[in-house]
């Protein structure tokens, strides 16, 4: 395993209701400092590094009905693609 500090993991998120969805980012930037680097009425990808990557996804897992982790990916690339395939 690469452990770089440089190595970024984008994490693609599928929120139930916008307005929860952007107080759980908010939440998130405060605690872990993420950024969100995408967005749309359904989804959002956020920028962490990959030590904080598994502790951010149990956040959002507690956070319970109003969000859900879709997928954890190196490249928004990879993100955006799975934001399109049927779910």
């Amino acid at each position: 395993m690469k452990c770089s500090p440089y190595r970024k993991r984008y994490i693609l998120i599928q929120v139930v209701n916008r307005q929860q969805g952007d107080f759980l980012v908010k939440n998130l930037g405060k605690i872990f400092h993420v950024k969100e680097k995408y967005r749309d009425q359904k989804h959002s990808i956020i920028l962490t590094d990959q030590f904080l990557k598994d502790q951010v996804c149990l956040q959002i897992q507690k956070n319970g009905d109003s969000a859900m982790v879709i997928t954890v990916s190196g490249t928004i690339k990879k993100c955006k693609k799975m934001m399109q395939a049927p779910v």
